[in-house]
């Protein structure tokens, strides 16, 4: 049983990660693959920006927080920006509860994530 997919792919706006179940210890070296991959895609993507949609995510333990922090230091040394989209209270409570939704913008849908690729490249 697969408790996690990730893909990830170089859309017009940006780069964008897209996670599906559930991240802890034994799934989160899948996301950060995606993640190492996605910031290095989106340093050489116009709108150097990464989108991180972890929408379908169902649980997020303190490995999968640690995966967001250090891509979030990774985008900033390559130049990127960051941008989480999370709605599930198993996501976003974590982010609150450790401050991290104060280091990256958190959007509730992915919708929503996009008026701020244009805002930003414009």
């Amino acid at each position: 049983m697969n408790l996690l997919t990730v893909d990830h792919q170089v859309q017009p706006e940006a780069v964008v990660v897209r996670a599906v179940g559930e991240v802890d210890v034994s799934t989160v070296d899948e996301m950060v693959r995606h993640l190492i991959a996605g910031a290095d895609a989106a340093s050489a993507h116009p709108a150097a920006l990464l989108i991180a949609d972890l929408s379908a995510v169902t649980f997020l333990a303190s490995a999968g927080l640690q995966a967001l922090l250090d891509c979030q230091e990774k985008c900033q040394s390559v130049g990127a920006t960051l941008h989480v989209v999370a709605n599930q209270p198993a996501v976003v409570r974590p982010l609150k509860l450790t401050g991290l939704d104060r280091a990256f913008r958190v959007y509730a849908a992915f919708s929503d994530a996009l008026p701020a690729v244009e805002q930003e490249s414009g």
